[in-house]
């Protein structure tokens, strides 16, 4: 890489253009994933004496090529103010986690990569075997999803998009609702181990019923005189959440540990920046293992630290969770109803 970009130095060429090996190729920056600066395929333009007019004739070329492939339309959606407007976990998963796997992706009949198909060839039945070819039906949901929402943003937004939306036709694969529930002794058993930052970050999820990224976001702001102001997210209706002891105890907890008095999160890095989500559970997960290998707890009773809201929905008098829809609550509630029997 370094000396191909010391070669570009020598020559002014084109963005994405180097020269490479005696020829000059165009290698597309495609943006940083998980923290590393990634490019796609290297096309081969011509010598490295090419003139300059023709050089950008080739150039042209290739990306009215590209410009009509699932790599193409991704990365263009991506760049899209309808994919800012997403949330910042949804923004993160296309971009970071199903994006390098759908473009990488090589074809279960010819192996041609995924991203390099064009827009025109694309048909339902060959999505749906590309679908096939990830594990998981969460994941395949996901992947199709994101596909489609780029599909139709591009038939708005251009011309030269094939007018049908392939991932459209294509069914949902069926998911099985998680049905882990945190029995009261687990949840102790658990949180007498973490270090008091874990603890307090499970207490305040279990009883806001909230996700990671809701309560990272918390701000001082948020702290009211009668509870916990909650912007939940996904659509997900906002709430107060009234104080209780459990409840000041694990905020106290918080400020106690996190001290950067230029912050404005209640939940902080040192520096003062936001706790970054995904990262958090991640290390929660990491977390876990650890427990399961020094026999503290088992396998089976080994969970997420998105399960905390379903606890918290599944114990809370009303079982709210925000959810605008009855389908969307029963997601998150694991523990069978207790209901009087006939008279």
């Amino acid at each position: 890489m370094r000396s191909i970009e010391m070669a570009k130095k020598k020559r002014k060429l084109p963005k994405d253009v180097f020269l490479y090996r005696g020829q000059l190729v165009y290698w597309p920056y495609l943006g940083c994933f998980n923290g590393k600066g990634k490019r796609g395929t290297r096309v081969i333009l011509g010598p490295s004496d090419l003139p300059e007019g023709k050089i950008y004739q080739l150039l042209d070329q290739v990306k009215e090529t590209r410009r009509k492939t699932v790599e193409w339309l991704l990365s263009a959606y991506m760049e899209s103010e309808k994919f800012k407007k997403l949330s910042k976990s949804t923004r993160h998963n296309r971009k970071e986690v199903y994006y390098p796997k759908i473009i990488d992706r090589r074809g279960p009949n010819n192996g041609t990569r995924f991203g390099d198909l064009l827009l025109n060839n694309i048909t339902p039945a060959m999505l749906l075997r590309l679908l096939k070819t990830f594990e998981g039906n969460p994941t395949r949901n996901q992947i199709k999803t994101f596909i489609s929402a780029a599909w139709s943003w591009g038939i708005l937004e251009h011309e030269d998009i094939p007018r049908q939306n392939p991932a459209k036709e294509v069914p949902n694969f069926e998911e099985e609702s998680r049905t882990f529930y945190i029995t009261d002794e687990l949840y102790r058993k658990v949180r007498r181990t973490m270090k008091p930052f874990y603890r307090a970050a499970m207490e305040i999820a279990y009883q806001c019923r909230a996700r990671e990224i809701e309560i990272f976001a918390l701000t001082y702001n948020d702290l009211l005189k009668e509870g916990i102001y909650l912007k939940r997210a996904k659509g997900s209706i906002s709430e107060i959440t009234l104080w209780n002891r459990r409840l000041r105890t694990a905020v106290a907890m918080v400020k106690s540990i996190c001290t950067n008095k230029h912050s404005e999160y209640l939940f902080h890095e040192p520096d003062g920046s936001p706790i970054e989500p995904q990262r958090f559970a991640c290390r929660f997960k990491d977390c876990m293992r650890r427990r399961v290998a020094a026999g503290k707890i088992t396998p089976e009773e080994r969970f997420t630290f998105h399960d905390m809201k379903a606890k918290g929905v599944s114990d809370h008098e009303g079982q709210y969770s925000g959810h605008r829809t009855e389908t969307g609550r029963k997601i998150y509630i694991r523990k069978a109803p207790k209901i009087k029997g006939s008279k």
